[in-house]
Formats: C-alpha cells, structure tokens, sequence
C-alpha cells in the first residue's frame, strides 16, 4: 500500500537536496499550498487524506533578511507552527503516526570548553533559534500521538551551497582553519540528513534524538 509521506517546508534548502537524493516518494507541502499560521488551512489541506504515516517538518527560520530576526518571528516559525499542526491533526483524527523534526545542535549552547556534544550532552540554548528549536523538541517529547525523530543538525552545506562553510573558513576574504585551543567543528552535508531520512522511513532508526555531521 502507497504510503503518505510528507515533507513540509519542501521548497526551502534541506527540503530541495531531500527531492533530489531520497529514494522515497514525498507528498510535497510548501507554504503557498499550506499556511500553518491558521488552522482552517490545516484541516482543509489534510482532510483529503486517509492517513498519515510520516510528516518531515522543515520548517524553520534561522534569519531573516540578512539579518537576525526577533524572538517573535523565531517563535511563530519554529514553534507555533509545529504546535498548529499537531493540534490542528488531532483534532480532526489524523494524527500523523510518525514525525522527523529537524532541529539544531545550537540547542546545546555555544561553549567551547566541550570537545564533544553528543544526545546526552546538557542543552543551554542562546539564541532566538536555538530557543524556539528547543521549544518545539519539548513539544514533540511531551506528547504521547506520534512516534517522533529529532534529528540536531550540524551547520548544513552542499556543493551549490557553502554559506556555512565560508563562514567558519574565511576571514576579509582570505581562508583561515577554524580551531580554538584544538576544538574544532563539525558541519552537516546535506546528503547525510536524506540518508537518515531514508534509513527512519525503512524502520532502521528507532525513535529518539540524534545529532547528525559528517564523520
């Protein structure tokens, strides 16, 4: 039987590298066919389907413009968002039976007196992002309809893109390496997020937190 597997938040980086790479077939939701700020919409859009067996939520806001986005804006992306959905499905009986959250490893703060932050690891978000990240996680963990999966990405990239690469290597435009006292950092390629998206939808993950880099 065809399974119903959504990816919300489709159109943005992680959700394009996903289509490209994934061997699965999406049902695939971007924000002019689904508005998550207003319920009606959520129930309209989702009536029309039997079941839910997987919803990958995307969406996310890092920043905005070019510049950093207030607390409110993070909030009502990263968290009221999520909340709407979950809500909105239940109260129509069509809780999806699994959901992937992509999260940040920002959560555990930004101390570098830790050489490894693994799931374990204490959390101590800062900023606006990383604090509505974390909130919508503690939504997720607290609720007993969905099987759940937070995947805490490293800084992500791709051959087309590499912001957060050059971030971290350039300086005045000339490269540096990017080590403080031998603590260096750990940055996600994108291909790495849709094999873990691939092997959750195969059932070879179970359910919990992960923080997901490349080697």
């Amino acid at each position: 039987m065809k399974k119903n597997n959504f990816i919300i938040g489709s159109t943005g980086f992680i959700g394009s590298e996903i289509r490209k790479f994934s061997v699965h077939d999406f049902i695939y939701v971007d924000r002019n066919l689904l508005d998550l700020s207003k319920k009606n919409n959520i129930k309209n859009y989702f009536e029309q389907f039997n079941k839910i067996d997987f919803i990958i939520f995307l969406v996310g806001l890092v920043h905005q413009n070019g510049k950093k986005a207030s607390y409110k804006q993070h909030f009502e992306t990263n968290y009221i968002t999520l909340k709407n959905l979950l809500l909105t499905l239940e109260e129509i009986k069509k809780p999806p039976e699994n959901l992937i959250f992509t999260s940040t490893v920002n959560v555990y703060g930004t101390e570098i007196d830790s050489k490894i932050f693994n799931e374990d690891s204490q959390t101590a978000p800062k900023t606006s992002y990383s604090l509505t990240k974390k909130l919508a996680e503690e939504l997720l963990i607290n609720q007993n309809l969905v099987n759940y999966w937070i995947l805490r990405l490293a800084p992500v990239y791709s051959r087309s893109f590499q912001l957060n690469i050059k971030s971290r290597t350039k300086y005045l435009n000339l490269f540096y390496r990017p080590m403080i006292n031998n603590i260096s950092f750990s940055l996600c390629n994108a291909k790495n997020i849709t094999v873990a998206i691939d092997k959750i939808l195969e059932g070879k993950i179970p359910t919990g937190i992960y923080n997901i880099s490349d080697n």
